[in-house]
């Protein structure tokens, strides 16, 4: 068994999708998706279809493995190669997407994916998972962006035009949107989870400690005394870029052993995109997504702006999950035919 081996698995669990977490408003309604052989599909005005959408995952590729522990770690092999290898398709939409988007995607992909029976666990795949795939060359274009160099990186942060880390500085505040340390001073709203996260600059006030980009453990409820429940301002922020956007067709970037094996879908990390664009100078929290291209062989990291500093939201974006399921490599065999590898005494 090797990186991109197939191997046969069909989970069948359920989770309860409340709206209330992934949408800003109509927080009474409670959705419910079903994998196994079908699923109920929300619709784009966030109810549920009468219809019921085949969505049956059973043909998955192994993404990693540790020979020491025997842990493999698989994914689902994309749609277009498998027509009925869907995974259940979900919503995010404005601040609340953002706020819960970890703590839904990570919580739907365990639920919907494990068999604690046989010790089989899930979650939703995260941008380390990705990193671990890039190469050197790779992980410095992604961190300097959209600098391809440390060179390029310094020569910017010298110059009044722009940091790489923090978004434009000005000279004095009053050449800009932002003070002189760079801080937001026009567009400076941002959802409330924002203040757990680690590397946030609130009031000038910078903090390391916090919540990584694919961590969290509790649900943003909504609270009546911020802006629209789960939204606050401040005096001033300076957000940090975390986003970019980064293809396994740009050469040497990624591994080649993992170009083909990663579907679509919305990965489980929040990110944060500055905006230096006529004269919007405001940031977009998001979340990272993965587009794939079955023809040529190639998947794109990609960005989903939910909601923007000049306090609105960017709207309803729905996107399928990428469950990243975890099982010992003792419980696998090859199939009769020795194509595919078979969890043994397995009846799905």
């Amino acid at each position: 068994m090797k990186i991109g081996s197939y191997i046969y698995y069909k989970p069948s669990g359920e989770y309860n999708w409340q709206a209330k977490y992934w949408k800003p408003y109509e927080s009474d309604s409670n959705k419910k998706l079903a994998s196994g052989s079908r699923y109920d599909i929300l619709s784009e005005d966030g109810t549920i279809e009468e219809e019921l959408i085949n969505s049956t995952i059973c043909i998955w590729r192994v993404f990693s493995k540790d020979d020491t522990t025997g842990t493999v770690e698989v994914v689902p092999v994309s749609g277009e190669v498998v027509p009925e290898n869907v995974s259940a398709l979900v919503i995010l939409e404005g601040e609340q997407g953002y706020n819960n988007a970890v703590k839904l995607l990570n919580d739907a992909c365990s639920d919907l994916y494990k068999d604690t029976s046989k010790g089989i666990t899930a979650r939703s795949l995260n941008i380390e998972d990705i990193e671990k795939t890039m190469t050197e060359a790779g992980l410095k274009k992604a961190h300097n962006y959209p600098y391809e160099t440390a060179e390029e990186v310094a020569e910017a942060e010298m110059s009044d035009y722009c940091n790489p880390t923090f978004g434009k500085r000005w000279t004095t505040s009053s050449e800009g949107y932002r003070d002189s340390t760079g801080a937001f001073i026009f567009a400076k709203s941002y959802p409330i989870i924002y203040e757990q996260e680690a590397g946030r600059e609130i009031d000038g006030i910078h903090t390391t400690s916090g919540l990584g980009k694919s961590e969290q453990t509790s649900f943003i409820e909504i609270n009546e005394d911020t802006i629209r429940g789960c939204v606050t301002n401040a005096t001033s922020i300076r957000p940090k870029q975390t986003a970019y956007m980064l293809s396994s067709y740009d050469e040497g970037s990624f591994k080649t052993e993992f170009i083909d094996i990663l579907p679509d879908g919305f990965v489980a990390s929040r990110c944060v995109n500055l905006n230096f664009d006529g004269g919007d100078y405001s940031c977009s929290f998001g979340v990272f997504s993965v587009r794939s291209d079955f023809w040529n062989a190639t998947s794109s990291l990609e960005l989903v702006d939910l909601y923007s500093s000049t306090d609105y939201s960017s709207g309803e974006h729905q996107d399928y999950l990428i469950p990243v399921v975890s099982l010992s490599s003792n419980i696998i065999g090859l199939s009769e035919n020795d194509e595919i590898y078979i969890i043994e005494n397995y009846e799905p």
